[in-house]
């Protein structure tokens, strides 16, 4: 399994089983809810993101996901752009 997800393809839950994909989804909204305080600390920054919580911001994706695998291996996780989101009302 891959240790992050990239949070485009995550929508879709490709490859994962049903505990991952509701890991995903449920990190996903709870990322989303905060978001305005998000952006206002992280702004175009990845980062790891779990419980309503950053574990570790980057602006580089590929050293934040250098340090997450360090820390815990081989385990999926939610690494997330820090964006507004785009309404579509």
């Amino acid at each position: 399994m891959s240790t992050s997800i990239d949070t485009k393809a995550y929508q879709h839950h490709l490859g994962l089983d049903a505990k991952a994909r509701t890991y995903i989804s449920r990190q996903a909204l709870s990322f989303e809810s905060i978001l305005p305080e998000l952006l206002t600390k992280y702004s175009g920054q990845w980062v790891w993101f779990e419980n309503h919580q950053v574990l570790d911001a980057d602006l580089s994706y590929q050293a934040l996901l250098t340090r997450v695998k360090k820390a815990v291996g081989e385990q999926i996780v939610l690494i997330k752009k820090v964006e507004p989101s785009i309404s579509h009302s």
